[in-house]
Order: structure tokens, then C-alpha cells, then sequence
């Protein structure tokens, strides 16, 4: 059975928040809070990303240390370097970056350029179907049943004496009720 790979590009939202280097923390919240964003990429003059600035580094590089939001630039409170996955790459490659870097965002490159923006919510949001799949593909696993072999005593089934009992799932049985039970060796 081929493995189910689920790609980033199935889940990364194709439209990131981007904002210049000069832009002001106070304009990039605004911008973050009109599109319902929790992060903002930055670009240089020709597009190509050199940050990111996540509600997170608002707080702790803004707030917490008493900048004024209306004169910090994104220059100066940005992450970086830029942490990226390809459009390609699988989801469960994303999601170990993301846990092994410490980060919530990674910016989709594809060609030097912004694709798209995958996040820990946009693969949280499709676990729940990962798990059916999972579910589904467990129940298509036929297991055989238990076998031991060699005993003596009753068929459970017949109830007649055997040398050579085998037990079969929570039944002993004789080399007869094996072969109705559907298993031919003993």
C-alpha cells in the first residue's frame, strides 16, 4: 500500500502578509490585524523574503521591551534568517522543522520567491483527516490469526481427542475442524 504524503502546498495559505524592511511595527499590526494574519513576511525592494515578524516577536522584542511601535521598523524586530520548506515537501518534513527550529511559521519558496506561508494551525486543521486515513488504512491490516501448535487434549470444536491440537485465535483444534476452520497446517 503506497504511503499517504500529504504536501505543504496542500495546506500553506497562498497569500502571506508582506511588508517592506521600513515598514513601522504599528502599520504591520494594522496590516496583521485587517487580514486576520499572525505573522508578517518581509521583503526587500525586489520581493525576495529577508524576515518574518510573528505576533510573538511583537510581544517580546516590541512590547516587552518598551519600543514605540510607531517608530520600530520590521529592519529591526525581524526574524531571521528565514526559515522555508518547497511547496513539495511533506507536511510531517514541515512539522519536524518547525518543532526541531523552535518556530510556528515557514515561509513556502519556491524559485527564490514567496509562495505561500505554512503554519503549526494549517497543519492542525488537516490532523483530524490524517487520522482517518490512518484509522482506515489500520483497518485494512487483516491479521492472521494466533496459531500455537503441537498440544495434546479435546477439540475445542468436536470435542475428540487429537495429539496435535493448534490453537487458533481462543480455540484448541484438531487437524479436522482446522481445515473447516479455513487453516490447513499444523
Amino acid at each position: 500500500m503506497s504511503e499517504v504524503k500529504l504536501k505543504v502546498v496542500d495546506v500553506a495559505s497562498p497569500n502571506p502578509v508582506l511588508a517592506q524592511p521600513s515598514t513601522t511595527v504599528k502599520e504591520a499590526a494594522s496590516l496583521m490585524a485587517s487580514e486576520d494574519a499572525g505573522c508578517v513576511v518581509v521583503v526587500d525592494g525586489e520581493g525576495r523574503p529577508i524576515g518574518i515578524v510573528t505576533e510573538g516577536d511583537l510581544v517580546s522584542r516590541v512590547v516587552a521591551e518598551g519600543l514605540d511601535p510607531s517608530k520600530t521598523t520590521l529592519e529591526q524586530v525581524m526574524s531571521k534568517p528565514l526559515i522555508t520548506v518547497k511547496p513539495g515537501d511533506s507536511v510531517v518534513e514541515a512539522l519536524r522543522l518547525m518543532s526541531k527550529m523552535k518556530v510556528r511559521h515557514l515561509v513556502v519558496m519556491e524559485k527564490g520567491r514567496v509562495k505561500g506561508l505554512v503554519t503549526d494551525r494549517d497543519i492542525m486543521r488537516v490532523a483530524p483527516i490524517l487520522v482517518e486515513i490512518l484509522a482506515e488504512r489500520a483497518s485494512m491490516i487483516v491479521e492472521a490469526p494466533a496459531v500455537k501448535e503441537g498440544l495434546a487434549g479435546y477439540c475445542d470444536s468436536c470435542g475428540e481427542w487429537s495429539e496435535n491440537l493448534v490453537q487458533i485465535d481462543d480455540q484448541m483444534l484438531c487437524e479436522e475442524c482446522r481445515l473447516e476452520y479455513g487453516v490447513e497446517r499444523a
